[in-house]
């Protein structure tokens, strides 16, 4: 009897034991699996989780398998996404890049990967210096407006007017709407040429490297920040349109000479166009005049002439509109004039209005140095 009693309590210990090395080998490699998972490492962590389910039946098998078919998907995903950014399909790849970090807030490889795919979407970045300098800023047969004297900083501005091909990528990385809820760009106007699909942006393919219109003044500013630069200000603008130091206006030209610079009502067929088909202005800066408005970072204020400081102007503190200078393609030859200005609310959209950037000589001089 007693044996049998020994017998028993031997056989009770030793499955406590078994019991306890099964569940301590189950709990390690769970441990293992999921550390693996955080890391994102997803081919090692299906191998622990699997390990862990081979321990024993225990009672979070069920758990378990959850972990392994989360792992597999995130693993099927990451492998989808490389191939996309291996065939330059950044679009593609942030949107399975995306889908991992749904299933796996913590995987910082794929969040440091949707990051610097921002440095893998290409955008033309040329750039004209503007030199410094002091300039007459106003015309007093345009609007009453004051003529005075500014004096600029260095500076750098767009070569170009921003285009549909260079706008979808960045909406492929940030998205259409701005913090404030104010949209991005207006893809469901007609004269947008830009469109959605399966969650990515593409330009028109015959409107590629035409400038991007149908773009609030909160896309315009939102995209100049995503490259590191801004909206030029309204003396930037006007000074660079003058020809910067060279400080012509080129208005008293006449209309064979205008038409080589400029897309307007009388020339255009009231299109927009390719940018860079005219001349450039003496800076080598094109399309300042018509084609397209552009936005600026100033508020409007009527009275701001008689009140600017003299040195880098930047506007009023707040206002109810932006400035948007430079005539379109759809203006009459006055409306063209670099001195004449027009606003619109920052959240409108126009058909005929787009944008260009600037960036200071220190922001320019220290992207180039990393």
């Amino acid at each position: 009897m007693i044996k049998k009693y020994i017998l028993i309590v031997f056989m009770f210990f030793f499955i406590i034991i078994v019991y306890s090395q099964n569940e301590s080998c189950y709990l390690e490699y769970k441990k293992m699996g999921i550390n693996r998972y955080n890391q994102g490492k997803y081919n090692i962590a299906i191998k622990n989780f699997s390990a862990a389910i081979e321990c024993d039946d225990l009672p979070e098998i069920n758990n378990i398998q959850e972990w392994i078919n989360k792992s597999k998907k995130c693993n099927i995903y990451k492998n989808i996404s490389d191939k996309k950014i291996i065939s330059g399909n950044i679009c593609e790849a942030i949107k399975y890049l995306k889908k991992i970090i749904n299933l796996n807030p913590n995987d910082r490889y794929c969040k440091s990967l949707i990051i610097s795919s921002k440095s893998i979407i290409t955008v033309n970045n040329e750039m004209i210096f503007v030199k410094g300098g002091t300039f007459t800023m106003g015309n007093d047969e345009l609007q009453n407006l004051t003529p005075h004297n500014i004096k600029l900083s260095d500076y750098y501005i767009d070569k170009y007017e921003v285009t549909n091909e260079e706008f979808a990528k960045f909406l492929n990385f940030h998205g259409n709407k701005v913090k404030n809820g104010n949209l991005c760009i207006d893809i469901n106007d007609e004269d947008c040429k830009i469109y959605k699909k399966d969650e990515c942006y593409y330009a028109h393919e015959k409107f590629k490297n035409k400038p991007v219109v149908e773009v609030s003044w909160h896309g315009a500013n939102a995209y100049a920040k995503w490259l590191g630069k801004r909206l030029p200000t309204e003396a930037e603008w006007e000074y660079a349109a003058k020809g910067g130091i060279y400080n012509n206006e080129y208005d008293n030209n006449e209309y064979e000479t205008i038409s080589n610079y400029a897309w307007y009502r009388a020339n255009s067929n009231q299109d927009i166009h390719n940018i860079g088909q005219k001349k450039p202005n003496e800076l080598g800066i094109y399309d300042m005049r018509g084609n397209v408005f552009e936005w600026c970072l100033d508020w409007y204020s009527a009275n701001f002439y008689v009140l600017s400081p003299y040195e880098n102007p930047m506007g009023v503190n707040a206002g109810e509109y932006k400035v948007i200078r430079g005539g379109s393609a759809l203006s009459f030859k006055v409306s063209t004039k670099v001195s004449s200005r027009f606003f619109n609310l920052p959240s409108n959209t126009k058909g005929d209005c787009g944008f260009r950037c600037v960036m200071p000589v220190d922001n320019k001089q220290n992207s180039a140095s990393k």
